[in-house]
């Protein structure tokens, strides 16, 4: 047991900021984070799930009852979600345009999942079972896209496993393996 404890407070020791904010600490993700003091939180997550819950609030209901043609809180949604693909230049490098499309993803993606839940037809959970598939459709591309420039980031960085910054530097340390991870 006390083995357990032991490894436990190693890994939350060498990768516990990863938690909040899920991205490395070293200088290639400083535009990724926000820091208060020295906690560090994604920027993605503490800017876009706060936007789509007041969204879905506020939408579910002063929104969407003052709103005689739905589909247009539907199509604005869809494009305001569209501003994930900003990710995909050099833009959201800048930390301001990069919260900016995180709000306004969040937001969108809020008004998606109003209408959705407000279209889907049969019982509460049958809605809800519903608007979960539509954020799947959603979260898959914003997954694969976060999970590509992290593996593509990370393989290509010259400084990989070289500084205590590095999410690589304890695992390949401690296996002797060098620059490559299995």
């Amino acid at each position: 047991m006390h083995e357990f404890f032991s490894q436990s407070k190693d890994f939350l020791k060498n990768y516990g900021p990863l938690l909040l904010s899920h991205h490395p600490s070293c200088s290639r993700y400083k535009n990724h984070t926000l820091n208060i003091s020295k906690i560090r939180l994604c920027i993605g997550c503490f800017v876009g799930y706060p936007s789509a819950l007041f969204s879905i609030i506020l939408g579910n209901f002063l929104i969407y009852p003052a709103v005689s043609q739905k589909i247009w809180l539907l199509l604005i949604g869809i494009f305001l979600f569209l501003f994930q693909f900003l990710s995909l230049t050099k833009l959201t490098e800048i930390k301001s345009i990069k919260i900016i499309q995180k709000f306004l993803i969040g937001w969108g993606a809020g008004q998606v999942l109003i209408v959705s839940y407000h279209w889907f037809s049969g019982t509460v959970l049958m809605k809800l079972i519903g608007v979960w598939g539509v954020m799947l459709i959603f979260m898959v591309p914003i997954n694969f896209l976060h999970y590509r420039g992290l593996r593509d980031t990370c393989e290509n960085c010259s400084e990989r496993g070289n500084s205590l910054d590095c999410i690589y530097f304890h695992s390949e340390k401690s296996k002797g393996q060098g620059d490559k991870i299995e």
